[in-house]
């Protein structure tokens, strides 16, 4: 039975406000980035309900909007519970309704009632004020650079605080903070409870020198200090290693890390960087915290920079899967990168392996930590591993963690092999350097290849089953029928030679809606690369120029990896293959018939129609759906849909 003390209105309404951002007009919205945040923070979403079907219900929901009101979040919950419970919302709707209400949103609810800043946060000793004192200086230089309205701007405050909300996340990312660290649903959650819902926040100021020298009318000084703090005291609660440090160590820490950030920005100032705007406190500081003298590095007990050696056959025969795991990791958050893994990334990639954090045991496998790994990754990939372009300035901070200017703090696959190196030394004393290396590699690294996912790969299992899926009898005369209507469109957007290349296959997934409207740019690279390979493993049919002659195209295609027109076709079958289908599970050839007709109710054809570039050949109407329609009238008959419950009438 239904709560009646509960005002469902406002439950729903509060935890839709948790999860927005301001849109136009200062009304809260929510984006799908948002959206799929909450349907995980609920644990609404499993292996019935995956991210990919919260995708397609917020475009469908939205009419392919950017943003989520809040009328339309409460009028898709009904079809929430469908997809969630299935049949038991077919035979109850308003108990499902209820039971989604009461064991998902209720406790998001609570949760967003609950202060999110750490307990310890609001006690200040003269430790953490001393701390926050001695790189008082850059931290401000960082506060007037990221958020220049606060001090000179005269904006409402409405005005500055979405223009501060929006550059606190940037900052923080900037300095591998979050999401990395703290997720970006706890900063959003400590933005309202220390801007939003708190006009004067007295015990911030306790980390200013004086009160004086306060700063800003939204995000001032003092607050921002305040969650610099209390992003040390929360993210670090969740290392094994450190959650039982005293907060002064964990603020240390934290101080390292924005030190060494990859992405750090320099020019806060006109000057040239100077020791000044180090963030790390003196050493006199750092002694009164940790109670032990702080040794510097010296030349001598810098990671050597190996020899570039031949690889032993061993490990040679791993390198596949190696390169895979590496992709995998450097995909994370950048879906197009695959080449350049980040402090953050290798830190996941060896928490998830079970090398970060481990515990002494008889085997001789010495404990490793985050700072420990932060080192090595900034001396394979900072100043000491680049002297070339370590400035020569004597005005650089003296530190004793190298700092680099230029493109460093990106480790390439190469770097990834000296750091596993490197590690394997430092976990296996024991063992000499070659059987320690294969033990870390076989043992541990080689374990996630199993366990990631294989859509992330470039040449991945998952393409490999799509393209089986190809091969069906029914799902060929499909594609012969497509081939013949599309190869107009193909001319169109191919070279002189009758081949694609990426740039023109994205530009042809826009122009028909595929991209981004139902599959992800990355996944798009994932396929078109992987049918790029067979073309250069068959090292391509032979090249069709009595269909491209009379069409003069300029200028040519460059790239290396490039399809022809039959591989065309078979990249719109694993596009049709990737959509979902709420009602029922369709075959390969219902789907690339729903594909076919969604492509010819898009703007691709009137695009084409209306180009008037001397540089493109001439291409009349193509009537693409009708051979379809004839040889296949059972899958394009009409369908009758019933009308969906609105949430008013289920809770009425």
């Amino acid at each position: 039975m239904i709560d009646n003390s509960i005002d469902w209105d406002d439950v729903l309404k509060q935890v839709f406000l948790n999860y927005s951002v301001s849109g136009k007009s200062n009304q809260n919205v929510l984006t799908a980035i948002k959206f799929k945040k909450l349907l995980t923070d609920a644990q609404i979403l499993d292996r019935n309900l995956t991210g990919k079907d919260a995708d397609i219900m917020f475009c469908s929901e939205t009419r392919h909007q950017t943003h989520m009101t809040f009328e339309t979040f409460t009028n898709m919950l009904p079809r929430l519970a469908q997809l969630k419970y299935g049949d038991k919302f077919q035979e109850n709707p308003k108990q499902t309704m209820i039971n989604l209400l009461e064991t998902k949103l209720l406790p998001l609810c609570k949760q967003a009632l609950t202060p999110t800043f750490h307990t310890e946060s609001l006690q200040f000793n003269e430790v953490i004020r001393i701390i926050v004192q001695s790189v008082y200086v850059p931290l401000k230089n960082i506060y007037t650079h990221y958020f220049p309205w606060e001090v000179q701007g005269s904006e409402k405050f409405e005005v500055k605080a979405n223009k501060s909300q929006r550059a606190l996340g940037i900052m923080l990312k900037d300095f591998d903070i979050c999401p990395s660290l703290v997720n970006k649903t706890v900063i959003s959650k400590l933005w309202s409870d220390v801007v939003i819902n708190c006009t004067d926040f007295p015990p911030a100021q306790v980390l200013l020198p004086s009160p004086i020298h306060e700063l800003g009318s939204c995000l001032t000084l003092s607050k921002y200090l305040f969650i610099i703090y209390n992003s040390a005291l929360l993210g670090y609660d969740n290392d094994s290693q450190l959650k039982n440090s005293l907060p002064a160590e964990k603020l240390l820490i934290l101080l390292e890390r924005m030190e060494l950030s990859q992405e750090k920005k320099t020019s806060y100032t006109s000057r040239p960087r100077t020791a000044r705007d180090s963030l790390l406190p003196p050493r006199d500081v750092i002694e009164k915290v940790i109670n032990v003298s702080t040794p510097e590095i010296s030349e001598e007990d810098e990671i050597p920079q190996r020899e570039v050696k031949k690889v032993s056959t061993d490990v040679e025969k791993h390198f596949e899967s190696l390169q895979r795991i590496f992709q995998t990791y450097c995909s994370y958050g950048e879906p197009m990168n695959t080449t350049k893994l980040k402090s953050s990334k290798l830190i996941k990639m060896l928490k998830d392996c079970g090398v970060l954090d481990t515990v002494e045991s008889s085997s001789g496998t010495s404990a490793i930590t985050k700072v420990e790994i932060d080192i090595i990754f900034s001396k394979l990939t900072g100043t000491h591993a680049n002297p070339s372009k370590t400035s020569k300035s004597a005005f650089a901070p003296k530190s004793y963690l190298s700092l680099n200017s230029n493109q460093v703090g990106r480790m390439d696959f190469s770097q990834f092999l000296k750091s596993l190196e490197v590690l394997a030394e430092k976990l296996y004393p024991g063992l000499n350097l070659d059987e320690a290396y294969m033990n870390l590699i076989e043992n541990c690294i080689l374990q996630l290849d199993n366990e990631s996912s294989p859509q992330r790969c470039l040449n991945s299992q998952y393409v490999n089953t799509l393209m089986e899926m190809l091969k069906d009898e029914d799902m060929i005369e499909a594609l012969g029928i497509i081939h013949k209507m599309f190869t107009p469109y193909f001319i169109f957007y191919a070279d002189t030679h009758g081949f694609m290349n990426f740039t023109s296959f994205l530009r042809f997934c826009k122009d028909f809606q595929i991209f981004p409207d139902i599959i992800s740019k990355a996944k798009l690279l994932r396929f078109f690369n992987a049918l790029a390979g067979i073309y250069a493993q068959t090292e391509g049919p032979e090249k069709e120029e009595s269909v491209m002659s009379e069409h003069q195209r300029a200028p040519e295609q460059t790239e290396k990896n490039v399809i022809d027109q039959h591989l065309f076709v078979e990249a719109l079958a694993l596009i049709a293959a990737e959509i979902n289908y709420i009602r029922s599970t369709p075959t390969p050839v219902h789907r690339i018939c729903y594909l076919i007709e969604r492509l010819n109710q898009s703007t691709g054809p009137i695009i084409i129609l209306n180009s008037k570039s001397n540089s493109q050949p001439a291409v009349q109407r193509v009537d693409i759906i009708t051979p379809l329609r004839e040889r296949y009238p059972s899958i394009f008959a009409p369908q009758v849909f019933i009308e969906k419950p609105s949430f008013a009438k289920l809770m009425s």
